[in-house]
């Protein structure tokens, strides 16, 4: 039984093979790209659910590329990062997990700034500032940070969600 058309010619290869065009590696790479913020998406949409966080985030726009999210606890353990913190940090997400964002930090982080983050956070409240951090290779590198609580119906403390990006 033939399982093709009746038109075999509509399958037939063309005499000169057409190159690959710019368009065409946008168009995959556009796609790939999306689909993995998709399922990022659906992932911080679960844990939304299994926490029922009152704030409704737009996910989709925080998964953006550059942007590094990290979800700690309440406690300030690493729960979930995004593929762009490990593009940004080079740390892979099993070494970070259970660990303390402040892995990132060294000699040169302001200590000021982190004695603001840390009160910012042990009250929860939100948080804003331009910290140094350091790559898993020891380089420096400037991060724009914000801070967001995640609070459910109750007010009560799950989470929070950082979002990174390089200044």
């Amino acid at each position: 039984m033939d399982f093709f058309p009746a038109f075999p010619h509509e399958y037939a290869q063309p005499a000169q093979p057409h190159p690959l065009l710019s368009w065409d590696v946008y168009a995959w790479q556009s796609a790939r790209t999306h689909h993995l913020f998709r399922q990022e998406a659906d992932v911080l949409r679960q844990w939304q659910e299994r926490h029922q966080w009152q704030q409704k985030l737009p996910y989709s726009l925080l998964l953006q590329p550059g942007y590094a999210l990290v979800l700690t606890d309440a406690a300030l353990h690493i729960c979930w990062v995004s593929r762009s913190f490990t593009t940004l940090t080079g740390y892979r997400s099993e070494e970070v997990i259970g660990q303390r964002p402040s892995l990132l930090q060294g000699p040169a982080t302001d200590p000021t700034t982190r004695r603001y983050l840390r009160d910012r956070l042990q009250t929860g409240k939100s948080a804003r500032a331009t910290l140094l951090n350091y790559r898993k290779s020891g380089a420096p590198y400037w991060c724009r940070l914000r801070i967001m609580p995640l609070l459910t119906a109750e007010q009560q403390l799950t989470h929070f969600l950082a979002i990174e990006i390089e200044a």
